[in-house]
């Protein structure tokens, strides 16, 4: 038995590249915010040093009446438009050293020309780390029309 039937389909690119551009673009936004508030969880204030290999300890600063720490306010993400990466990281200040070297620990060098070693105080890394287990769940019902 010969069939006389052909089917063919065709794929709109654009009806389906655009919303999955856009879905993209907000899945690893939602990523970036929620690394970004682990990390910024795991910065405690107190008054004593945190151990090497755990989170760093952070001060308060007077800002007016208020109280807050200026590392753990300055961690940011950002999509990038092209790729959808995120980068979520503390603030690079120019001339300042510090969050870097808690992150990796190393040499570095004081505002006096001294040079000190200050040991390994991951952050990013473990805030990253139990992120990741919930992208799948993140991008499950990314595309449902």
């Amino acid at each position: 038995m010969n069939s006389a039937f052909r089917v063919t389909t065709r794929i709109n690119p654009a009806a389906v590249l655009g919303p999955l551009r856009a879905e993209s673009c907000i899945r690893a936004g939602i990523f970036g915010a929620s690394v970004r508030r682990r990390s910024q969880g795991l910065l405690r204030y107190g008054i004593k040093p945190s151990r090497p290999g755990q989170p760093p300890t952070v001060h308060r600063s007077r800002r007016g009446r208020q109280s807050y720490s200026p590392l753990r306010e300055r961690i940011f993400y950002a999509v990038e438009d092209v790729d959808f990466r995120t980068v979520v990281g503390p603030e690079l200040l120019p001339g300042k050293q510090g969050a870097g070297s808690l992150e990796e620990g190393g040499p570095i060098r004081l505002s006096d020309g001294r040079t000190v070693s200050i040991e390994r105080r991951p952050f990013m890394l473990p805030a990253l780390m139990a992120e990741l287990p919930g992208v799948p769940d993140l991008w499950a019902n990314a595309i449902s029309n």
